[in-house]
């Protein structure tokens, strides 16, 4: 993304917050937009991240009200990450625009 595109300033203004959010809470924030709810271990093995990892990024997100974790009801042991519905409509928003230019 240019500097000065509106997609940029959109996201810069859903991962503001403290601790700030890297590239790797992006990309994994991306994923679950994109390809919707993911256990931790999707996630990991998706980004090639450790489960520690994905677990630890997937906690700053809901931190920031960006994603929400449950317990997956069939298994127990599971992660289930999830957009948050109070940001959902504004992270897809930012990934449409992202998009845009590729289509």
């Amino acid at each position: 993304l240019g500097s000065g595109s509106p997609a940029r300033g959109e996201l810069l203004q859903l991962v503001s917050g403290d601790p700030p959010l890297g590239r790797r809470h992006v990309a994994l924030l991306a994923q679950i937009g994109t390809d919707g709810e993911r256990s931790v271990g999707e996630l990991a093995r998706e980004l090639d991240l450790s489960l520690p990892s994905a677990s630890k990024l997937t906690r700053d997100l809901e931190d920031h009200g960006l994603v929400e974790r449950r317990e997956d009801p069939e298994d127990r042991r599971r992660t289930v990450v999830a957009l948050s519905p109070a940001t959902s409509k504004r992270v897809r928003a930012w990934l449409d625009r992202r998009s845009a230019p590729l289509e």
